[in-house]
């Protein structure tokens, strides 16, 4: 599997503060399964195991936007994430979908 830099496509490239939604849903919904998906240009996270009963972030609401304000992704420690979430090859994933419900646990 080709990563996404020997495919002309960067890591590094994010869309604005979207980025937070990972380390916040890793410390207040550390159940979620979190997958990242190498597709071009800045790539996709696929979250699975919500549950409507659970109102941690709504509840938190207040308590995340101001911890997570200050944090720039330069001072964050991406690599980490990286090695935390595999990056997932989304042409094979299209090639056979049933492999990707099995990474999502959908039933």
């Amino acid at each position: 599997m080709a990563g996404p830099e020997e495919e002309g496509h960067s890591r590094f490239a994010w869309t604005g503060d979207v980025w937070k939604v990972i380390p916040i849903l890793k410390k207040y919904r550390p159940e979620l399964r979190i997958l990242f998906l190498d597709c071009p240009p800045t790539g996709l996270v696929a979250i699975s195991g919500l549950h409507k009963e659970s109102h941690v972030l709504r509840d938190c609401y207040c308590e995340i936007v101001e911890e997570f304000r200050q944090l720039e992704l330069s001072s964050y420690d991406h690599r980490k994430l990286w090695q935390e979430y595999p990056t997932l090859d989304s042409r094979a994933l299209v090639e056979s979908p049933h492999d990707f419900t099995l990474y999502l646990d959908i039933h």
